[in-house]
């Protein structure tokens, strides 16, 4: 299940996990929460499946809906476990659960990472299997232009991207063949990085 988080209440986010398990959201948050929890372990004494519960942006969860994830977790007094969550985000989201109030979730998270940016030599290989995918063979960016993408991006992907995608559309309309560290300048304004 994948939740793609906006700011909203604990109550949206009980009725949106609702139905993403093809539930009729019940109207009081108990009971909502009964609902959910004997449809995760239906799931998982009946058909066999584990769920796994993606909530991206996470960091964009109000501090209610974060406290109200234990409670999903907690199946059989943690002895045994029904769901899977993931909880992917910024930043932020790591300085958020650090509280004092998170402290039960915290308690149940297993595993923490967090994701650096792709090194220079990573961000060559990105670009050559990028434009590959792509049906290009030859390579676009000048080496100049491919350290000022690292330099301007620090390797993020989604920063790559943006940069990348805003360059080449630049040495298109400039009816260049390459990209090279004036057009890669200019796309760093223009994608405003």
């Amino acid at each position: 299940m994948y939740l793609h988080w906006t700011p909203g209440s604990t109550l949206d986010l009980l009725r949106q996990l609702a139905l993403e398990l093809d539930l009729e959201p019940a109207h009081y948050r108990g009971d909502l929460v009964r609902q959910i929890s004997q449809a995760i372990v239906r799931l998982n004494q009946t058909k066999k499946q584990h769920p796994i519960l993606i909530c991206d942006e996470a960091q964009l969860l109000c501090h209610p809906a974060l406290e109200q994830l234990p409670l999903l977790l907690n199946f059989d007094m943690d002895s045994s476990r029904y769901l899977t969550l993931l909880l992917v985000g910024q930043p932020l989201l790591r300085r958020t659960l650090s509280l004092q109030l998170h402290e039960p979730l915290r308690q149940r998270i297993a595993v923490q990472y967090h994701l650096e940016g792709l090194s220079r030599e990573e961000l060559d290989a990105y670009l050559v299997q990028q434009l590959k995918a792509a049906g290009v063979t030859q390579p676009l960016f000048d080496d100049t232009a491919r350290q000022a993408l690292y330099q301007a991006t620090k390797g993020i992907l989604r920063k790559v991207n943006k940069l990348a995608l805003t360059a080449l559309r630049l040495a298109a309309s400039r009816k260049e063949a390459t990209v090279g560290e004036s057009i890669l300048l200019d796309a760093t304004t223009e994608a405003l990085l």
